[in-house]
């Protein structure tokens, strides 16, 4: 081919990315191309060839020479697409404006009305020629619909072959009727619409595509009959017929350049995954497949680009990625494949490569660092404060290691596997005359003897329990130790259990809440008869069984890591009070499935804790293990078993796994209760209700006046072994215990038969007898505690109030004595001044007669303040509008008004700051804080309840 020659001739080809040019020119004279040895002609044709975009035409000027109206900008980008139709009109003068263009178009995910496409095809007849066309490029369309929908909207069933084929023949009369011409005869007229370059795979649906597929001529409609030999004739026929510069290469190389480029396009067409595929032979013969991915040249960014334009930028390379990654890893290459070819490529680059899965803490992971980092620092906001801080000074892990709405996932963490509890709203009494009350949020814990199993799990497998014959003594061996209080916290009204076998427990944080009412509220009995021993609640039920020793633990363990309890009740129950049993247990060696038992139900309802049948003659009983259907190693319950029969079927609160050296193994523990210390709240509990009745004992019916006066039987007898007592003198009776006759419940139905209900009204006199006759119980007992638990808590009938009284007379005369010390006249002057500071810091400035020096100053601050938030806003409303703009020219003037509104935002927040520092304004309102503070601390100080020392005494 001669260098100098010039010419071209072009062939569209419609491939997978939409409409391309196949341009085939020849070189410039100054790159002439040579050939070499082992190069033919057509290597040379294809070192020129290269595929570009059709350039539109230009377009008609509209039929009002003004603007062009909706149905001519349909009917335009019809033939020349939606972006070259609306690129065009903006530059010509015609209008209208771009965004009005816009508007003319359907949304993204709509097609065309049926308004719009009658009206379209209102100026062809009805099966003419140009309307088949005409619905031809409207079914092509990316927003159009099929076909077949708009032939029903003019009740026309479909095109006919005969026209079909006579449309075919009038747009190329020139045209052989074989096979080859018709294939190119069908390139050239059915293009499909142009697509963005930075879309690679094609947006027409299958739905469309098959559409395509049924309007092919009758001659090439079964693809797989066509010859490409045949076609490629065709086509180069066609080219030496329309250029010169053809005819001077040879036909073969030609014909084999053509093969390759309709193989090419008839894959892109049946696949549309953007991928070209050109087949060749090496020069060892083998034919061999190079695969084309057509990309978009990345632009630069320019350095007067705005931010909406530079995220648009660094959305559209992060899809080119996107394509790029799925181009270059196989579907069937596994996901460490994928992960190591990504890891080489991030270290390659300067990254890190991680799955998020993989860096992500799950809730359990997050809750455990919450329990050993914020434990009594703050727990879950201290978590919060730590990822803000992390993520503060490392953006890129916001939401990668620690989860986002922790405090919210982590308070469904924690209430995930939680107990049931029953919350209700009960009026209780505020004042300590009961003369005012209000409504209390009341919970309380439906199964407390789950919270029981729960803490001796956590003991046992912490390593912490004792064997309560190490702390007790050896006539109680196997006994979990359970104490239990009512007393407020702050306010609030709190029931607790803490298990005394636990090694160093006498703690807080090993005490356990089981019943809670809301504050503040009154510490009185009929506050706690309402709530805590109201008896629809079980927890009055569950505190009489703890301290009635009528409840077993059974503690399922497998090695020192896993370990599952159960409490129940035994039944019978024995006659006795508080009796001291024992019960064995064993574990038998063989199994049972899941499928070949059935788990006793747990109600929720139930106040009583589950009820096991076990005589009262049974020393031993057994257990035996229940499988999973799944796994032969998995435990999900256990059968307890008495005398040979299966008397309770429990299923496990979580499976358990055994393994070969630790086989399954269990312990029954008998729950031994005792009622708290407290002399008021055991006052209230037996149905006394003061420390200042008649007979305020606790255990015996002894009349206060007779305290320290009459001596009991075990002072007797001890001084009598000292040498103490005189010869002739009779050792004293002690007075009867509150048991039998005397218990609280005997007494309580003698003083409620004699004032029936204390509808009857009493002298003093016989007031007094009555008390006396029922051993001051005039209310119902909320608990029966056997006094055998509650003669150790005051055996010589010593008042536990006259320490304290003693110590508050100690005090008053110590207070009396520092009250004239210099250190106390420093305080005094110091508050003195800090209450005159106080005025003079005082924001509204209400004392005449000491001026304020923060009032102004703030009122100064409040109103820079508002004109910088008002800025702010303005500021951001400017930008939402700016990012919703279409049109080019608004957003540039929006764009501007911004950076003018910055300007000015940016000096009134210099002014604002600078008002801070050269007024003092912000020094004196730290000041303003910290002397709030000391003064609430003196006042405190000086509170005559306080009990901090105040000399040197």
């Amino acid at each position: 081919m001669d260098d100098n020659q010039k010419g071209a001739f072009s062939r569209q080809f419609e491939l997978s990315s939409g409409v391309a040019m196949v341009e085939v020119s020849p070189s410039p004279p100054a790159a002439a191309a040579t050939l070499t040895k082992g190069d033919s002609y057509s290597d040379l044709l294809l070192s020129h060839t290269k595929i570009t975009a059709p350039t539109p035409s230009p377009f008609p000027p509209p039929k009002n020479k003004k603007k062009y109206t909706k149905l001519e900008v349909l009917t335009l980008s019809m033939t020349h697409g939606k972006k070259c139709t609306i690129d065009a009109i903006t530059e010509s003068k015609y209008g209208p404006s771009r965004a009005t263009l816009f508007k003319m178009f359907p949304k993204k995910d709509e097609e065309y009305d049926e308004v719009t496409i009658k009206s379209l095809l209102s100026n062809d007849k009805i099966g003419s020629i140009e309307w088949y066309n005409k619905i031809d490029a409207i079914s092509r369309d990316v927003q159009g619909p099929t076909q077949s929908t708009i032939y029903s909207m003019f009740g026309v069933e479909g095109r006919e072959k005969s026209t079909s084929t006579e449309s075919f023949e009038k747009d190329a009369p020139q045209r052989s009727s074989t096979n080859a011409n018709a294939a190119v005869e069908h390139l050239d007229r059915t293009p499909l619409a142009p697509i963005s370059p930075n879309k690679i795979q094609t947006r027409q649906s299958a739905r469309k595509r098959k559409n395509l597929e049924q309007d092919l001529p009758p001659q090439i409609e079964d693809a797989e009959t066509v010859q490409v030999d045949d076609i490629a004739q065709g086509i180069t026929e066609r080219l030496q017929s329309e250029s010169d510069v053809i005819k001077e290469i040879n036909p073969e190389d030609v014909v084999k350049i053509v093969q390759s480029a309709i193989q090419s396009a008839i894959a892109a067409r049946e696949n549309r995954e953007g991928v070209i595929s050109i087949n060749g032979v090496d020069s060892a013969g083998r034919t061999t497949t190079q695969y084309l991915l057509p990309l978009k040249k990345p632009r630069p960014r320019k350095a007067s680009s705005s931010d909406r334009s530079t995220r648009k930028l660094v959305h559209e390379r992060a899809k080119q990625l996107d394509i790029l990654y799925d181009f270059i890893m196989h579907e069937d290459d596994d996901q460490e494949i994928k992960d190591e070819v990504m890891s080489i490529f991030a270290e390659k680059h300067g990254f890190f490569y991680a799955k998020e899965e993989d860096l992500l803490l799950d809730m359990a992971a997050v809750a455990t660092m919450r329990d050993i980092v914020g434990a009594g620092n703050g727990g879950t906001n201290l978590m919060c404060r730590m990822k803000s801080v992390l993520e503060k000074f490392v953006p890129p892990i916001r939401g990668k290691i620690l989860p986002s709405c922790l405090k919210h996932k982590l308070g469904l963490f924690d209430a995930a596997d939680n107990d049931p509890i029953r919350t209700r709203m009960q009026s209780v009494v505020v004042s300590k005359d009961e003369t005012k009350s209000r409504l209390a949020n009341h919970s309380c814990l439906l199964q407390p003897s789950r919270l029981l199993e729960r803490i001796f799990r956590k003991e046992y497998i912490e390593d912490a329990l004792e064997r309560s014959e190490d702390f007790m003594s050896d006539d109680y061996p196997n006994k979990c130790v359970v104490s239990f209080n009512t007393d407020k916290s702050s306010t609030d009204l709190v029931t607790t259990i803490k298990v005394l076998n636990k090694k160093g427990g006498n703690s807080a944080n090993d005490t356990y809440p089981v019943a809670f009412t809301n504050g503040p509220l009154a510490e009185c009995y009929s506050n706690l008869k309402a709530t805590h021993y109201n008896p629809s609640d079980p927890t009055k039920l569950f505190l009489q069984h703890i301290v009635d020793d009528r409840l077993f633990l059974l503690a399922v363990t497998i090695g020192k890591s896993q370990c599952q309890c159960f409490v129940f009740l035994p039944t019978p129950a024995p006659n006795e009070w508080c009796a001291n049993r024992f019960i064995g247990v064993d574990v038998l060696s063989d199994t049972k499935v899941e499928s070949s038992v059935e788990f006793d139900e747990e109600l929720a309802t139930s106040l009583s804790p589950p009820e096991v049948v076990i005589p009262l003659e049974e020393t031993n009983v057994s257990i035996r293990a229940v499988l999973s259907n799944k796994s032969n190693n998995v435990v999900i319950g256990v059968e307890i078993v008495v005398g040979g029969e299966v008397k309770y079927t429990h299923k496990l609160r979580a499976p358990m796994t055994t393994e070969a050296n630790c086989p399954l193994s269990a312990r029954l523990l008998q729950i031994q209760g005792h009622p708290p210390n407290d002399m008021k709240m055991g006052a209230n509990l037996n149905g006394t209700c003061s420390n200042t009745a008649i007979c305020p004992c606790l255990a015996c019916v002894a009349e206060k006046s007779t305290w320290k006066r009459q001596r009991s039987a075990i002072v007797w007898n001890y001084m009598q072994k000292k040498g103490l007592i005189e010869d002739g003198e009779e050792c004293p009776t002690d007075p009867p215990l509150r048991e039998g006759n005397m218990s609280t419940a005997k007494c309580w139905e003698v003083w409620n038969e004699s004032t029936v209900g204390g509808t009857v009204l009493l002298s003093k006199s016989q007031d007094r007898s009555l008390k006396i006759k029922c051993a001051s119980v005039t209310h119902e007992p909320l608990l029966f505690i056997h006094p055998d638990k509650l003669l150790l808590s005051d055996p010589m009938h010593v008042s536990s109030g006259v320490g304290n009284r003693a110590l508050e007379e100690m005090r008053k005369e110590v207070r009396r004595i520092e009250d004239g010390e210099d250190f106390m006249q420093i305080v005094r002057s110091t508050s003195g001044e800090v209450e005159k500071a106080m005025k003079q810091l005082d924001l509204l400035g209400g004392d005449k007669d000491v001026p304020s020096l923060l009032a102004p100053l703030h009122k100064e601050s409040c109103s820079l303040r508002r004109r910088v938030s008002k800025a702010m806003d303005n500021l951001a409303a400017l930008e939402t509008k700016a990012d919703e703009e279409d049109d080019d020219e608004t957003r540039t003037k929006l764009e501007k008004s911004i950076e003018m509104l910055n300007e000015e935002y940016a000096q009134l927040f210099d002014r604002y700051k600078q008002h801070a520092s050269d007024s003092k304004y912000s020094h004196l309102c730290q000041l303003q804080i910290g002397m709030t503070e000391f003064g609430c601390a003196l006042k405190k100080f000086m509170n005559k309840s306080s009990k901090r020392p105040r000399g040197k005494l």
